[in-house]
This record gives C-alpha cells, structure tokens and sequence, in this order.
C-alpha cells in the first residue's frame, strides 16, 4: 500500500505532465504564426527583450528573494508604460504629425474616455453606498465601475427610448457624474495613495509583462474602427440609432434587435465623441475585467492566487485578440463576472444587499447579449436554490424568501427588462429573433432562422458527439489560427481545479457552477466559438488559480515551473498581438493621424463617395457585405441571408429574382465587395456558407455581366453599382 505523501507527490508529477504535454501540442499550432516581416520582427524584439530582462532580474533580484508574484510595482509600470505611450504619440504628432488632429482628437478622446469612467464610478458607487455593502479600495473601484456601466446603459436605452439621441444631453449625462465622481474620489483616496504608483527601476517581470501586454493594446485601440464585427454592428447599430436619434425597429437586420447594453455605452462614447472612443470602452472594460480577477480572487482565496488569476487570463489568446477591438464578449464577461462576485459575496456574508447587486447585474449580463441568458437563467436559479437552503429553518421563512426573490427579479428586469419590452413592442417577439416557432416575429421566417442556425453550427462546431463536447477545450487549445484558441495553460492546469478539500466552498462551487452553465449550453449552442467562451472561461480560470495556489504552497520548485509556463504563454500572446494589431501601432503613436487612415481607407473614401455625391433620398442595398458603418446617412436594404429573415434571399435561382427584390424595395445602387466574392467562390459548392452565399453572389455577377448594374465607383475591393434600367 502507497503512503499518503507518495501518492500526493505521483499526482503531482502526473499533473505537471499533462501541463508540459499540452504546451507542447499547443506550440506544434503555434510554431507558424503568419504576418509581415515587420511585424514578426517587432514582436520576436519584445518577446526576447521582455525575455532577457526575467533572467537580469532573477540574477539582480530573484536570487535576493525578491517574489515575481507581486503586483505592488503593477500600478506605477502600467502608468509608466501608458505615459511613455502617450507622450511618444504626442512628440510624433507635433514634430512630424497632423498635431491640430490629434490635439482634437486622441488628446480629447483619452478625456471622454476618463469622463465615462468616473461617472460610472459616481452612478455606481451611489448603489453600493445604498445597499451598504461596506466595501473600500480595489473592491470599491472593481465594483462600483461594473455596476455603474451596467447603469448607464440603461439610462443610455432610456435616453434613445424616448428620442433624446443628442449629443449635449449625453455630454450632460457623462460631464455631470463625471465631476461628482472625481470630487468623491479625492474626498475618499487615503493619503499616501499616489506613492503607490511609484517607478521601479527594476520591476518584476510579471508587472512589466502584464503592464507591456496591456499598454500594446492601448496603442492598438487607440485608433478608429476597422474591425470587421465593430463595422458589422457593434458600432453600426448605434450609428443607426444617432442618426435617426432614437432606438427604433432596423428592418432585416438581425443585429438590431439583440440585447445591446454594451452597444448603448459605445453609442454614449460616439454620440459625446467617436468611434475612438466607443473602442477604447471597450477596451478599458477588458482591462477591467482583468482587474476583476485579481480583486475576486485576492479576497476569496490568496493574494497569490489574485496574481495566477491575471496571469492565466493573460495566456488567453482569444481575449488577448479582443482586448484592443471593439467587442461585446468582454462586456459580457465583465458584467458575467460582477455578477457571480456579488452572489459568493452574498453567500460568505448573508448580506441581502450582495444579493440584489447579483440580481441587477446577471440582468445586465442577460441584457448584454443573448448567451448572457445563460448566466441569468443558471445562476439565477442557483441564487434561489441557494437562498432557499440558507432561509428555510428562519422565522417567516417563506414570507422573507418571497420577499427576496421579488426584490432580486426586479432587479434582474431593469437590467434586461427594456431590451425584452422594446422587441415585443417593435416585433411581438420580447427575444426576436429567436424562438420564432414559439412567439412569431415580425419580418421573420422561421426557416430563416432555421437556415441561420444550421449554417453557423456546420461551419464552426470544432468537436461533436458526447466524447466531443467533453474534450471541446482541447479542441480550442490545439486548432488554428492561433489567436482563435484559448492558449494552452488553462487546459494544462485544469487538473488543479478539482482539489477535493475546496470544491465545497462556496467561493469555488459557486463560480466553477457558473462556469459550468455557461460552457455546456456555449458547447451545444453556439457553434463552439472560442470568443463566445469567454465569459465561462474566466470564471473557470478564478477556480483554476484557486487550485494552482493551494498546489504550489510552499513548494519553490512546482511554483518556478509554473511561473515559468505562464510567463511564457503570456509572452505568446504578446507576439501574437503585435503581429495582429501592427497596423495599428502606427495610427496609436500618431505615425498616421485618423484624418489619414480615413483617407486611406478603402472602405472610408467609398462613403466619402456616398455621402457626398449620392443624393441622400436615394437607397442603397448592401449585399452579403454589410460592414455598414460608413455608408448609413440614408435608407440601407441589407441583403445578407444570414442577417434578415426573408427566406427568398436564399433561395435565389435567377437574376430576375434578385432585380426583383431591388425593384421591389426600390433600390437605386448596390453595394458589393470582391473580397466576399472570393471567399464565396473559393468555398466548396457543398460548404454551409457557400449554400446560402452563393445564389446572391453569381446572380448578382450576372446582373453586372448583363449590363443591368452599371458599375459607379471602385475603392479598393469594394463596388458601388447603379441599378441600369
């Protein structure tokens, strides 16, 4: 019979294994990583300096004693790292630059950005204060912030709801808290608080990773929006809202009509500024969340384990691609993860309080996007469940109970409510377009959504089949292209997740639960995505750095191993950004002015085309393409079969049919990309996207070929034609 420590130390060295294993099949997909010359040269420079200078300090320091798992020296790197940023971009625009753009623009966009942030903290730091919560600090920050996004959305829906889409009542909505929270921060900031942000001559490497990693990102969506889903309607949909300066019904557009919080704070940036600003939203809210990981952690586990948190977050490269993009997925998990805080809150102190907050942010969550229904759904049943068990053997149990959950669902509704009353309104259906065989829906088929469904689910799904759903993770971790996987630590540490002496806390069932109800309905329903992930992902990596900080203990020789393998996934995603965003780093440091890449955009001069030369009466069908950002000051037709509920678009056998549709919804130009028609063309016949892509595409070539769409104007890859005849 094996002795106890044995069979702990044959554990030990069989999960350390498996973590070496799956680093090495994850650097198998890795070990080609496309990009320009430049870009892989820069990024291979970062990597090996960052490299170079660990072993410096670990010679300097490290042998001293000095701890790597240490974020004391985070807040003065990151600041550092962002002033040198900042001031490079600065000097650049002013010697060599457009400096007039740029000091009314980047100048400004980093003082609206700073506006929106502090009123959030004011709107939610009054919540907090009501539901006496007692909370100070980081918490304090973490919180308040989350919560007050969460509000201002909602306030932002309200404002469009009732036709006040301007821009000086929502510079009146930002500039007022914005004030009131910067007076209650200095009233409340402890003396001493900014010789915390002190430089270190030699930080840790972590805190200069991390700070280097995050300050990249910055200079990445420190530019105008180019990404292809921003473009589609991240942004495109609040544009349609200012422009018509209310919320109203975007006929066959289906992305109109999800639940759009995270949309409603991007159109507050772009109303009070730009598009600049709505993506740095967006990205301050990823930064946020990486934050959120370290406050949850540090004050349910370990400070230890606040740091493996961050750093396992970090080897996410899926988020690290989303980071400097405009996006809804970090939203998501941002509000996800505020939620799931606030109920182990509630439940290690019975703060009914704690209880409301979760309420209001899981549905916030829900109101985010529609997978948020999976959070609210599951654990809001869980909350009940959890109450239910903790109230029971309580006088007037059932009477106080009711009472609770009456107060946590209405707080839930005015996070997601408005986004299910203004879809029943405009359409019948309060979650149009989906369950349209159960509620109907206006201007949809549901062979429409049938079609949608199975074509994303062919394309996509990476793992099928009970077996293939368990290993699903895996999958994410080995596929290609990289910066589409999940990094290789979170599956190489999984193991540690499962230590049976703290699966019992309520700190750790309650967000690997969370996590849980998120994954298996994320695993069947939406096609495996790894971006869709990632709310479930960062609640499982909190477990996981739990795990990982009870392992390591006082062990130096596991603890070294795994810093090392971290820092290295995280140097990873490093070279990984660079090479994704280093067209952007030249926007960010003022190398080009945004009046520049507007102009060389090829997608902007078309709009500049449109918008000046095209009579604004007159309509445009967008098809399949419908990065529509641009080109909406004035009536927009979307034809993209996988976007609008009109079944005939997909069932396209002629040319006549489709000028039918244009003569029909009066179209008087048509708006086509070649970059859609190679990717249509170069599908097999057999592909889902081919099927429901390329009716439209060769009918619509033959139109051009016949002459009854006479080409206008050509900008780069993308056509505008005129219906001929």
């Amino acid at each position: 019979m094996w002795s106890k420590p044995a069979t702990k130390h044959i554990v030990s060295f069989l999960a350390l294994a498996w973590a070496a294993f799956v680093y090495v099949m994850f650097f198998k997909v890795f070990s080609f990583y496309p990009g320009t010359a430049s870009a892989v040269r820069l990024g291979i420079g970062i990597i090996a300096t960052l490299g170079l200078y660990s072993v410096m300090w670990y010679l300097v320091k490290g042998r001293r004693g000095a701890s790597v798992v240490d974020f004391s020296e985070l807040p003065g790197v990151a600041v550092g790292v962002l002033g040198v940023a900042v001031g490079v971009s600065f000097i650049i625009a002013a010697t060599r630059g457009d400096f007039r753009g740029y000091l009314g623009n980047n100048l400004q966009e980093i003082v609206y950005l700073a506006g929106i942030i502090l009123a959030a903290f004011y709107v939610g730091d009054l919540l907090l204060q009501r539901l006496r919560l007692g909370v100070n600090g980081l918490e304090r920050a973490f919180l308040s912030i989350s919560t007050g996004l969460g509000i201002m959305a909602v306030l932002v829906f309200l404002a469009g709801a009732i036709g006040a889409v301007y821009i000086w009542p929502f510079r009146i909505l930002t500039l007022v808290p914005a004030l009131l929270g910067a007076y209650r921060i200095s009233t409340t900031v402890a003396p001493g608080t900014a010789k915390k942000l002190g430089f270190s001559v030699l930080p840790n490497p972590l805190s200069l990773g991390i700070a280097v990693l995050l300050g990249l990102s910055f200079i990445a969506a420190w530019i105008p929006t180019w990404n292809y889903d921003s473009l589609l309607y991240h942004i495109a949909v609040p544009k349609f809202y200012m422009l018509a300066h209310k919320i109203y019904y975007v006929r066959d557009f289906m992305p109109a009509d999800y639940p759009l919080n995270g949309e409603m704070l991007f159109m507050l940036a772009m109303v009070v500024k730009d598009d600049t600003v709505a993506q740095l939203v967006s990205y301050f809210m990823a930064v946020w969340l990486v934050l959120g990981v370290f406050v949850f952690s540090r004050r349910f586990y370990s400070y230890r384990a606040g740091v493996i948190s961050v750093a396992l977050l970090l080897t996410i490269s899926v988020f690290i691609n989303k980071v400097p993009v405009n996006n809804n997925d970090t939203v998501l998990a941002l509000f996800t993860m505020a939620a799931v805080y606030a109920l182990v809150a509630w439940w290690e102190t019975r703060r009914n309080g704690w209880f409301y907050l979760s309420g209001f942010m899981l549905g916030v969550t829900a109101g985010s996007k529609y997978s948020g229904f999976f959070t609210l759904f599951f654990v809001g049943l869980l909350a009940i469940v959890l109450l239910v068990t903790t109230k029971k053997k309580e006088p007037g149990a059932v009477a106080g109970t009711v009472k609770t959950v009456g107060v946590f669902a209405m707080a839930a509704f005015v996070g997601v409510g408005p986004w299910l009353v203004k879809n029943y309104l405009f359409t019948g259906n309060p979650v149009y377009p989906m369950l349209i065989s159960v509620f109907g829906g206006r201007d949809w088929m549901a062979p429409a959504t049938r079609v949608f469904q199975n074509t994303v689910r062919n394309a996509n799904f990476v793992a099928t089949g009970a077996l293939g759903n368990l290993a699903v993770l895996w999958q994410l971790t080995i596929r290609k292209p990289v910066e589409m996987t999940i990094g290789p630590a979170l599956v190489a540490f999984l193991p540690f997740a499962f230590k049976r002496n703290r699966i019992l806390k309520g700190s750790v069932f309650i967000p690997l639960l969370a996590a849980a109800g998120f994954l298996i309905p994320w695993a069947l329903l939406l096609a495996q995505v790894a971006r869709f992930a990632i709310p479930g992902i960062v609640l499982l990596i909190i477990v996981v750095a739990a795990g990982i900080d009870r392992f390591v203990g006082g062990k130096r020789v596991p603890g070294a191993m795994i810093a090392l393998m971290l820092g290295v996934a995280v140097l990873a995603n490093t070279f990984v950004l660079v090479v994704d965003q280093y067209k952007a780093f030249e926007i960010g440091l003022a190398l080009t002015s945004h009046r520049q890449f507007t102009q060389r955009n090829t997608l902007a001069r078309m709009s500049g085309f449109i918008n000046g030369r095209i009579p604004a009466d007159k309509k445009i069908a967008m098809v399949i393409d419908n990065r529509a950002y641009y080109l909406n000051k004035r009536p927009l037709l979307m034809l993209n079969p996988l976007n609008n509920g009109r079944i005939d678009q997909i069932n396209i056998k002629s040319p006549d049919q489709l000028m039918r549709i244009f003569k029909d919804e009066k179209v008087d130009y048509v708006f086509a990309t070649d970059e859609i028609r190679r990717y249509t063309y170069a599908l097999p016949k057999t592909s889902p996207f081919s099927v429901v892509y390329r009716p439209m595409t060769e009918n619509l070539d033959l139109l051009i070929k016949e002459g009854r769409l006479k080409a206008v104007l050509r900008s780069g890859d993308f056509w505008l034609y005129k219906i001929n005849g």
